[in-house]
């Protein structure tokens, strides 16, 4: 599998978020908020949908093959809708737990639509729980996978495509909406692999998503600071603080990096790395961004992001350690150092 897409919700103010900062779309009304920790690891953050009408969904590239990894929160007061695997306005599979006996349950289209599985385990109301699905959508060899916690509860082999090419480019989250027949209130963070790449090619358990701000400055460190003088601690916010501080350069090419704290003892395996980097321009030059990974001696610059006058998250997913080309190892973390280079036209 490759590992595409991340949403630990950690870059998030508490109260009601801007979720269209890291990619996802929104149909409907925005009234959610992000709480402040995941009360299953403590690490991240959890998305609360409240009780409203809406469908959130986050893009990936055409794939017949998706494995989502997320956690949620399973109401016993009503059914829940954990994920929508969706071509274009088409959906092909929707998975609902329901309040009613406790079950999962697999649809082709949505909960008006064809039943392809019902589980015969039960999960406990009122509790967070971990969920792993793999979808394939085929007419004949389709495959939809459910595990609960590390226990299979669904195992579907068939036709799992509704009419389009039979891909999936998005995947969603909805509630409460009456095609769906259930409400999704709340989310762990969510993690998304498709079908390609060499590592990670199973289901890969109970993971999380850990923050590791930079702690000090490596070299080069060639923006201005906007007070003091350490770089790091003008960047170092989970939460970003805007204009508060800052770092700026006009000049090509600068670069600035930094060095993080060592991994916590309880960080067993290293999945990826992800650097994000939240910045805009202050002019109408067309100044642009790039994440900047740094492995032993090995450099590795992003493709640029365009910026505007409002601020722009940059992204960049490294699931194999680029100084080696092969999977990460916990001892490639004390060899990292990351950051960004500006960029001019």
């Amino acid at each position: 599998m490759a590992f595409i897409f991340m949403e630990p919700w950690l870059s998030y103010a508490n109260g009601t978020g801007d979720l269209d900062q890291n990619g996802w779309s929104l149909a409907g009304t925005t009234g959610y908020a992000v709480a402040s920790s995941d009360p299953r690891d403590g690490y991240g953050k959890y998305l609360d949908m409240g009780n409203v009408s809406f469908e959130i969904l986050h893009s990936v590239a055409d794939t017949a093959t998706i494995f989502l990894n997320s956690s949620y929160l399973f109401l016993g007061s009503a059914n829940s809708c954990l994920a929508v695997f969706k071509e274009g306005t088409t959906r092909h599979i929707t998975i609902m737990y329901k309040n009613t006996d406790s079950k999962i349950y697999a649809y082709r289209v949505d909960a008006g639509g064809t039943l392809l599985a019902t589980s015969t385990l039960t999960v406990s109301a009122n509790d967070w729980h971990h969920a792993e699905i793999k979808v394939v959508i085929n007419d004949t060899t389709g495959v939809v996978i459910v595990n609960i916690d590390g226990v299979e509860f669904i195992n579907f082999s068939g036709d799992t495509r509704n009419a389009g090419t039979g891909v999936i480019n998005s995947i969603g989250f909805g509630g409460p909406l009456a095609d769906y027949l259930g409400d999704f209130k709340y989310v762990g963070q969510v993690f998304i692999f498709n079908a390609t790449g060499s590592f990670w090619n199973d289901f890969q358990g109970d993971i999380y998503a850990l923050a590791m701000p930079p702690t000090s400055d490596a070299t080069p460190n060639q923006f201005t600071p906007s007070s003091g003088a350490d770089h790091y601690a003008l960047v170092d916010e989970i939460v970003p603080d805007g204009d508060t501080t800052y770092l700026e350069s006009s000049t090509d090419a600068q670069q600035c990096l930094y060095a993080p704290d060592a991994l916590p003892a309880t960080v067993s395996e290293l999945l990826g790395v992800v650097l994000e980097n939240v910045s805009r321009k202050t002019d109408i030059d067309d100044n642009q961004i790039s994440n900047f990974l740094k492995v032993s001696t090995t450099d590795t610059i992003s493709t640029s992001t365009g910026l505007s006058t409002s601020y722009t998250y940059s992204r960049n997913i490294y699931e194999s350690n680029p100084d080696t080309a092969v999977a990460w190892s916990l001892s490639d973390w004390s060899n990292i150092s990351f950051g960004f280079e500006n960029q001019v036209p």
